[in-house]
């Protein structure tokens, strides 16, 4: 009989800069979480994910703007 393995999850985030006024999309590359590390991803690992591409998008705004 054959088995099935899970070996993980590829996700990929849909992201928009809103201006208030407009959204604009944002590319981001899709990431593989590996099934060992699907809790911890599910338990806080996105959001961190989202404050690290929040807090990059700031600052090349801050660049493009200065």
């Amino acid at each position: 009989m054959k088995k099935m393995r899970l070996i993980g999850w590829s996700v990929q985030p849909v992201i928009m800069v809103d201006d208030g006024e407009n959204l604009e999309p944002v590319d981001i590359k899709g990431e593989f979480v590996p099934a060992r590390r699907w809790n911890e991803f599910k338990n806080g690992g996105d959001e961190r994910g989202l404050a690290s591409l929040r807090a990059r998008l700031e600052g090349e705004t801050s660049h493009t703007t200065a």
